[in-house]
């Protein structure tokens, strides 16, 4: 058994020294670079999102929604105001992951032809 420990730590200390190899700063500069996308979006996103969230409709209805949670009695209707809302927070997480997938596929083809 001591043995097979001793085998096993010897396993993890190579994958280790491995791992740290490929962690170059080569890599978190391909990394940093991929991520800018993503950056953006949210950016956008985050400037915008109060205006949009006005002018759409989703500040007045999130404020009802927390009213709402507040002054309902029973547990049963509290997790369904908090489920529907979690559903919309869920999705405009999701779309802002497709839209900065969208910009990532976008940056990539736009750098190979840089290339």
């Amino acid at each position: 058994m001591t043995a097979d420990l001793r085998d096993a730590v010897a396993v993890m200390e190579r994958a280790q020294q491995t791992a740290r190899i490929a962690v170059s700063w080569g890599y978190a500069y391909r990394m940093g670079v991929l991520m800018v996308p993503y950056v953006v979006a949210l950016t956008i996103l985050a400037a915008f999102i109060v205006p949009v969230a006005e002018i759409t409709g989703v500040g007045p209805l999130s404020r009802w929604a927390w009213s709402s949670f507040e002054a309902a009695d029973s547990w049963g209707t509290k997790s369904w105001i908090a489920l529907a809302t979690l559903a919309v927070v869920g999705g405009v997480a999701y779309a802002v992951y497709r839209g900065g997938k969208a910009l990532v596929e976008r940056y990539t083809a736009y750098h190979q032809l840089m290339k």
